[in-house]
C-alpha cells in the first residue's frame, strides 16, 4: 500500500484503477461496505485499488471555527482503520481549495480518470463533489454511458427504519445513546488521549481516575457516567468513566475521567484509548464524600456485572 497525503504529490500510480471516495466520517458500517465492495470489485477486475478520502472534513473549508464539524473520529484513528483494509493506494488527502473550486466535470477527467487511471468508481448514493458540490451521481452516470468508466453506488444501509449517517451517530452521542451509536459505527465510540494530571478527586476518596488530554474539535457523548473499556499499551481494562464537570466539587470544567479497576501502574504522559460500551446515569451532585464514595462502588458493581452478563455474551 502507498499513501499520498496531498494532491499534487499523487504519482506513479501505474494500469487501471478502481476508486472509492468517500469522507468517511466517522467511519461507519455504510463506509465498510463501500470499502469493501472497492476491494471485491478490484479483485473481480483486475484493477489497482485506490481509496480516496480527506485528512480533514470538506464542510470546514466553508464554516468559521466556531462552526466546524466535531469529529466522531481523529485523522489518526480513520488512517488507522482505514490502513487495515490495505487498499493498493490510500489518498489521504488535506482538502483544500483547490478540490473545493474544480469543476465537477474537470475533477473528472484530470484527476480520476488522468491522473487515477479510474475505470471503476465506487460512490454513496449521496455523495457530491466539485465546485459548489455540484458532481453526483447522476454526472458519473453519463460518463458511464459513454464508456469512460463503470460506477458502483452503494445504497443507504438502515437500522430499525433509520439510515446509518455520521449526523444521526452524532445525535446518540449527544444524547448519551452509546449503544446505539456503536451499532450504526459497527464498534465502540472511542476517545483517544494522553493522560494529564488533573485535581485528584478521584484519588482522594480512593478511586483515583486518568484523566484525557482534551480535544476541541471532536465529539465527546453527553455527560454522564459510562462503563468502559480503556486500553493502556495495548491491553484492555475494564473502567468506569465520568464526562463533564465533577459537580460535586463545585468544578465547572468539562473533563473526560476513567477509573481502570484493577489498575495501579504510573500512566502519565501515555496515551490511552477509551471505548465507551454503556451509559450508567446522569451526573448527580453528592453533599458528602462518603455518599460519593457509595455510589463510585455502585458503578463499579454495574460496570462488573454489565461486563459479565451482557459485553463478554455478546463477545461468544
Amino acid at each position: 500500500m502507498k499513501t499520498y497525503m496531498k494532491i499534487n504529490e499523487i504519482s506513479g500510480i501505474e494500469g487501471n484503477t478502481a476508486v472509492a471516495m468517500g469522507t468517511f466520517d466517522g467511519f461507519h458500517i455504510g463506509h465498510d461496505k463501500l470499502v469493501m465492495t472497492l476491494l471485491e470489485i478490484s479483485k473481480n477486475n483486475h484493477l489497482k485499488s485506490v481509496l480516496y478520502t480527506f485528512s480533514n472534513h470538506p464542510r470546514d473549508l466553508l464554516a468559521d471555527v466556531k462552526n466546524q464539524t466535531k469529529l466522531i473520529i481523529s485523522p489518526e484513528q480513520k488512517m488507522g482503520i482505514l490502513k487495515k483494509y490495505n487498499p493498493d493506494y490510500l489518498l489521504f488527502l488535506e482538502f483544500d481549495d483547490y478540490q473545493k473550486n474544480i469543476e465537477a466535470e474537470e475533477f473528472i477527467e484530470e484527476i480520476l480518470i488522468g491522473k487515477l487511471g479510474m475505470k471503476h468508481i465506487i460512490v454513496g448514493y449521496d455523495w457530491r463533489f466539485g465546485k459548489k458540490a455540484e458532481g453526483d451521481v447522476r454526472l458519473l452516470k453519463t460518463y458511464e454511458s459513454k464508456g469512460f468508466f463503470k460506477v458502483e453506488v452503494i445504497e443507504p444501509i438502515r437500522i430499525d427504519g433509520q439510515i446509518v449517517s455520521s449526523t444521526l451517530i452524532r445525535k446518540y452521542l449527544d444524547e448519551g445513546r452509546v449503544e446505539k451509536a456503536n451499532e450504526f459505527l459497527g464498534r465502540p465510540y472511542e476517545l483517544y488521549g494522553h493522560v494529564v494530571h488533573g485535581k485528584s478527586n478521584g484519588k482522594r476518596i480512593g478511586f483515583p481516575t486518568a484523566n484525557l488530554s482534551k480535544e476541541t474539535n471532536y465529539c465527546t457523548v453527553k455527560e454522564g457516567v459510562y462503563v468502559t473499556l480503556t486500553s493502556v499499551c495495548g491491553k484492555n481494562y475494564k473502567s468506569v468513566t465520568k464526562v463533564g464537570r465533577n459537580v460535586s466539587f463545585d468544578d465547572n470544567e468539562c473533563s473526560v475521567e476513567t477509573h481502570i479497576l484493577d489498575f495501579k501502574d504510573d500512566i502519565y504522559g501515555k496515551t490511552i484509548s477509551v471505548k465507551f460500551l454503556s451509559r450508567v446515569r446522569d451526573q448527580i451532585k453528592f453533599n458528602s464524600l462518603i455518599h460519593l464514595s457509595e455510589r463510585i462502588k455502585k458503578y463499579i458493581d454495574f460496570a462488573m456485572n454489565y461486563f459479565e452478563n451482557i459485553y463478554f455474551k455478546e463477545q461468544l
